[in-house]
């Protein structure tokens, strides 16, 4: 590696890995509420689920923005 090249600083590397985690995490949750929201027995968890995977979405957005 040349001296010379700039690199991303420790803060923004550890920022780009959680929204990379937090998007894949949504992805899981979405699929999960899916089904789980037809389930008696697995439907208030789908909900309380589904205002997490809101607001990690929009934190997500903002961020990225």
């Amino acid at each position: 590696m040349n001296p010379n090249e700039q690199r991303y600083t420790g803060v923004a590397i550890v920022l780009h890995w959680a929204i990379a985690a937090a998007i894949l995490s949504n992805l899981f949750v979405g699929w999960w509420m899916k089904d789980a929201i037809d389930e008696a027995a697995t439907q208030a968890r789908a909900i309380a689920a589904f205002q997490l995977h809101k607001s990690i979405g929009l934190t997500v957005a903002r961020v990225a923005r």
